[in-house]
């Protein structure tokens, strides 16, 4: 299957990795980020795709 890479597609990925980070930062403060070296690369990474995502 094809998939179409419109407006929408990139939406529904920014979307996505804002849930995401929504989900995986809850209850985590500024300290608790910098401590946990897996979850600040996993947040970096989100924020990156969104930045490239919002560029299409």
């Amino acid at each position: 299957m094809d998939n179409k890479k419109n407006d929408s597609y990139y939406l529904d990925k920014i979307k996505t990795d804002l849930a995401f980070i929504v989900t995986h930062m809850k209850d985590v403060d500024l300290k608790g980020l910098s401590d946990n070296e897996v979850l600040l690369d996993s947040m970096l990474f989100r924020m990156i795709q969104i930045s490239e995502n919002a560029k299409r």
